[in-house]
């Protein structure tokens, strides 16, 4: 399943150098296994555990890839795996938004 995530982050232009895309992966690995969980109390500091950093910086990593999809204006994938296109949310998905969002892609797409 990792490998899907990273061919789906690869589609949306999340470049191979951000930690917040190895982040990204960890995080929907979680979700899709234990459901919906908080992500400050549960999913960063889980990931920030397996990568030893905090999980203010997982968060702030995060948030830096989501924002590098928007940024890069690709709305063909965007609508693809959210199912809207960029012009009409403002800015973008909050990182909570986007990890269940592709978790919710991947429970749907099998």
């Amino acid at each position: 399943m990792e490998e899907k995530i990273y061919e789906i982050l690869n589609e949306l232009g999340v470049p191979f150098n951000l930690l917040g895309r190895h982040y990204l992966v960890k995080a929907v690995v979680l979700i899709k296994e234990c459901g919906h969980a908080s992500m400050t109390k549960v999913i960063y500091p889980q990931v920030a555990k397996e990568f030893n950093t905090s999980g203010s910086r997982v968060e702030r990593a995060i948030r830096h890839a989501v924002e590098c999809v928007f940024n890069n204006n690709n709305n063909e994938a965007i609508k693809k795996y959210f199912g809207f296109n960029v012009p009409s949310v403002k800015g973008k998905l909050t990182n909570s938004d986007f990890i269940y969002g592709l978790a919710e892609y991947l429970r749907l797409h099998r």
